[in-house]
């Protein structure tokens, strides 16, 4: 035995110095024991010698086998230790490549370098009785290198299984993009996993831009998806998040391509000039959702009542004073006369350009207006002219009541 321990020590073994000691500590025990004799009759010491002599024939075939068991043990454990892809074996798991390829390869790898080494250990062990397996098979087990590789096996088997989700993912994927690019599906009918992911998003806005309704929150917020439904229609900047409803730029996008996306624009965005005037310009009606300060501005008013004269109606009320103003908005339509002061209502030269563009708008002059020759002039010219030309009538019915 003390041969074996040096052996050992000069392999640098501490693991099979525990198996050692531990096998060596049962074998003593069993060693030291000893049977007791009974003298009764010279056949009796006969037959004892006998069988004495069979059980110290079966000890040393046992402690024959517990050496060979615990040479292999000790060469096994250090053909783990010593082995040359050992650590290469290590390199090669902590690399960036995880490609299910690689893993397969190294998995293999594995099992193959210590085929030999596992075999010869299981085959001496079985030469053993349970107790002494158990005990070597433990120590074996405890060893850094043993479960190192047991850990590496065990993450590599687990990789394995994450690249195969992650193919398996991304086929389910690719179909239902296809899906919905033939229009098989529509993103309001998916899965809550693909509403959340931008790239079957963006194809389902292609088709469909009404689809963003049913994207994910946080991709409402992303510039991308919210440029890619806009610049079909840019009403639907009103699923976009708080956030992009309150970038100029894009307000600008949605704002070019339909003006009603202004409705759906940030408070503040709603006294920026530049965004009025580009709604305004558009659909003048839209001055009614603007900001308080931006109805006060003569110049965003008057592109609003150009573009529609009923947008007079929604100015400040000083504005609505406003001779300017008030002439473009009767220009474009007469029936805006019913929203002006009382002053202009009053007024023959401001109300003469709101009667010529439409008869009904006398119904809201004043009855001095209404009894002015000129007014009386411009409604007999109008029935008279089959191709009416407002400037023609207001210019012959102005000289005529000057005569």
């Amino acid at each position: 035995m003390k041969k074996i321990r040096k052996i050992f020590n000069k392999l640098g073994l501490t693991t099979s110095i525990i198996l050692l000691s531990t096998i060596t500590s049962c074998t003593n025990q069993e060693s030291n024991e000893k049977p007791s004799i009974k003298h009764n009759n010279n056949n009796n010491n006969r037959n004892k010698t006998k069988d004495e002599s069979k059980k110290s024939e079966r000890e040393n075939e046992k402690t024959k086998n517990i050496k060979n068991a615990k040479e292999i043990v000790k060469l096994s454990i250090q053909k783990l230790e010593e082995h040359p892809e050992y650590n290469k074996l290590l390199d090669r798991l902590n690399s960036n490549d995880d490609s299910i390829e690689n893993l397969t390869k190294l998995k293999q790898d594995i099992d193959e370098i210590f085929t030999n080494e596992k075999n010869n250990l299981k085959n001496e062990l079985n030469k053993l009785e349970s107790s002494e397996k158990i005990a070597i098979k433990q120590k074996i087990e405890e060893s850094n290198n043993y479960k190192t590789l047991k850990q590496i096996k065990s993450n590599i088997k687990q990789k394995l299984e994450e690249q195969e989700k992650l193919k398996k993912d991304v086929e389910e994927l690719e179909n239902t993009i296809e899906n919905i690019k033939t229009k098989k599906s529509k993103l309001s009918e998916l899965d809550d996993k693909y509403k959340k992911n931008k790239n079957v998003v963006l194809e389902a806005i292609k088709v469909d831009a009404t689809q963003i309704e049913f994207a994910n929150q946080e991709l409402k917020n992303d510039l991308d998806v919210v440029k890619e439904a806009i610049n079909q229609n840019g009403e639907l900047l009103k699923f976009a998040s708080d956030e992009i409803k309150n970038n100029k730029n894009v307000v600008l996008l949605a704002i070019s391509k339909t003006a009603n996306a202004y409705k759906y624009i940030s408070n503040i965005l709603k006294a920026d000039v530049d965004l009025a005037k580009a709604a305004f310009a558009k659909d003048g009606l839209l001055i009614k959702e603007a900001d308080s300060k931006i109805k006060t501005n003569k110049e965003i008013a008057l592109i609003a009542v150009k573009q529609n004269g009923l947008a007079f109606e929604f100015i400040d009320d000083k504005l609505k004073s406003n001779s300017d103003v008030a002439i473009e908005a009767f220009k474009q339509n007469g029936l805006a006369l019913q929203f002006a002061s009382e002053s202009l209502k009053n007024s023959v030269f401001t109300a003469r350009y709101a009667i010529v563009n439409n008869p009904k708008a006398i119904e809201f002059a004043t009855e001095k207006v209404k009894k002015d020759p000129e007014i009386m002039c411009i409604l007999a010219k109008l029935g008279t002219h089959q191709k009416n030309d407002p400037d023609k009538i207001l210019e012959e019915c102005e000289v005529a009541s000057n005569s």
